[in-house]
């Protein structure tokens, strides 16, 4: 692939709770709109001929941390956001495979069951993939990968002097993906929020002075642009 060519985002979706605050919306109105918005960030990226995105939707920290009614507010809207997303023409129009990544041991039922039917349908589409990091940690997949290499070991499947970073990626949650070149960060806050820790050793990061709902195609397509315009000296 180009080294310059951007064909892998992720995108950490930060501020719908603090746009609904300031817009005097109500809790969920504000998530809707942030729903909406990853819509559109897709969209783009089709447009713009990304191949692959990865949304951070839910983090596994929140899942622990959020109060009991902004739980339930969250659960109506992903079962209300995902059933949508069955029914969305524009998913078989652009051809977007969905995936989930995350935890799914402790998602409910309703919503694993909605998940499994996401990803079955879409399945055989090849234009843009779509990642839903959901009830997701950066340190947890690496958890899980660790577990997993130890239960393969112990059953012969892995050998000790074949584990190198390759093995390692195959272990993840998105073994068969490519590194992002780009993270983007909206919501004012500069850190990673443990989003893709493994995948990310050599992203570009791009934050933007922006709460989520309030993103324009004109950031992402900035921050390609200063991508590719940007110097590359991996492990220098």
């Amino acid at each position: 692939m180009d080294d310059k060519k951007v064909n892998h985002i992720g995108v950490i979706m930060d501020g719908n709770r603090r746009y609904a605050k300031n817009h005097s919306k109500k809790l969920y109105d504000g998530y809707l709109q942030g729903a909406q918005k990853a819509y559109d960030i897709v969209e783009w990226c089709c447009e713009e001929n990304i191949k692959e995105i990865t949304l951070y939707t839910f983090s596994l920290e929140n899942a622990c941390n959020r109060s009991v009614v902004e739980k339930k507010i969250l659960e109506k809207l992903f079962c209300t956001t995902f059933t949508n997303l069955l029914a969305n023409k524009k998913i078989k129009e652009n051809e977007v495979k969905i995936r989930f990544i995350g935890r799914r041991s402790i998602i409910s039922k309703e919503l694993k069951k909605i998940i499994e039917k996401i990803e079955d349908k879409t399945k055989n589409y090849k234009k843009i993939t779509v990642n839903i990091a959901f009830y997701y940690s950066g340190r947890g997949e690496l958890v899980d990968a660790v577990r997993q290499m130890i239960d393969d070991a112990r059953t012969g499947k892995l050998k000790k002097e074949d584990i190198d970073e390759d093995t390692v990626k195959k272990y993840t949650y998105l073994p068969e993906s490519s590194y992002p070149e780009i993270i983007l960060r909206t919501g004012y806050n500069r850190r990673l929020s443990n989003f893709l820790l493994w995948h990310c050793a050599y992203s570009e990061i791009y934050f933007i002075d922006k709460l989520w709902p309030q993103l324009q195609k004109q950031d992402l397509i900035d921050a390609i642009k200063k991508y590719e315009n940007t110097e590359k000296n991996l492990g220098e």
